[in-house]
């Protein structure tokens, strides 16, 4: 059997039972099975449940069934590697050898390429590594998004972290000069320091609005212990958070109810030391100026106008669709 774990048990499978095949063509000509790779299926009502992100990792899973000896590139991937991905890419990444010819067919895209990439060996599944991963993905996604890429990429924490260091140096042994520009500003902006995607797109998001530079991950200390926010800027006194509460919302309720009861309790500590503090989702970052709009009526004065150029890149994301 061919099966991709799910959240509620086996969702994605195909049985070699010779029964199955005609079983399988009137259950798909019905809509009781959808086809996610040839040879694996879900159960429509459990897919379209899924998140974006989460239908892309699903179909990324179901490729390494159906074709395990594949090396991943570029968001296929980044899902390997715990990298962040944006909306549901349109194809898997396939990477080549030297030599061989880039071609799309059927969702799949085979990348030619003309050095060898660095790869690992991921539960099973043979990848590109975390720093060419990162480099692929910082030169073909739009700069917020990449650079929610390099930050993840560089993180502390992370096992197989890379480094700026390592990632120019990469830059400078490809032959393609794509998106150079891209790269140094990617280079100079990214920050061991963010602690998810939201973060890194909205402090781009930040200075594309026109506004200074924050300081991140301040720290609060009180009686009990230290409370960090995402985001200070000290001349105004104002704190600003990323993504609300969204992050409580895949626990169980019990544990949900007591870390918004935690956060709550949190917010209101950092509230009565500053000035102002306010919280924007991903939604608010793609309202662009409503956003500048809150940030001034806090107090936080803008030392540039708009870059509308930038903000526009947002709405650039491969997906399906797009």
């Amino acid at each position: 059997m061919h099966a991709l774990p799910h959240r509620d048990g086996w969702m994605l499978s195909a049985n070699p039972d010779p029964l199955l095949p005609r079983r399988l063509r009137d259950g798909l000509a019905s809509g009781r099975f959808i086809r996610v790779r040839p040879g694996v299926y879900a159960a429509p009502d459990e897919w379209r449940a899924l998140a974006a992100h989460e239908r892309y990792t699903e179909r990324v899973r179901a490729h390494t069934l159906v074709r395990p000896g594949d090396t991943l590139g570029f968001e296929s991937a980044a899902v390997c590697l715990g990298l962040p991905i944006f909306g549901e890419p349109r194809d898997i990444h396939i990477l080549l050898p030297p030599g061989s010819a880039t071609r799309r067919r059927s969702g799949i895209v085979e990348h030619a390429g003309e050095i060898d990439r660095a790869t690992i060996t991921r539960d099973g599944v043979r990848v590109a590594d975390v720093a060419t991963t990162a480099l692929d993905l910082a030169r073909v996604l739009s700069p917020a998004y990449a650079l929610a890429v390099v930050d993840a990429a560089i993180q502390g924490e992370r096992r197989d972290r890379t480094t700026i260091s390592d990632l120019r140096l990469l830059a400078r042994c490809q032959a393609r000069a794509r998106n150079a520009r891209q790269l140094t500003w990617l280079f100079a902006h990214a920050t061991t320091l963010a602690e998810s995607a939201g973060e890194s797109v909205s402090r781009a998001v930040i200075g594309w609005l026109g506004f200074p530079a924050p300081q991140l991950q301040a720290e609060f200390p009180h009686r009990e212990g230290i409370d960090r926010v995402d985001f200070w800027w000290r001349d105004a006194s104002f704190v600003g958070e990323s993504d609300g509460y969204l992050k409580y919302l895949s626990v169980a309720p019990d544990l949900a109810a007591r870390r918004l009861i935690e956060e709550k309790r949190r917010e209101d500590r950092v509230r009565a030391r500053v000035r102002a503090f306010t919280r924007w989702t991903w939604a608010d970052l793609f309202a662009g100026l409503t956003l500048r709009d809150r940030f001034v009526a806090a107090g936080l004065t803008p030392i540039a106008p708009p870059d509308h150029a930038l903000l526009a890149t947002l709405r650039r994301v491969r997906s399906v669709g797009h």
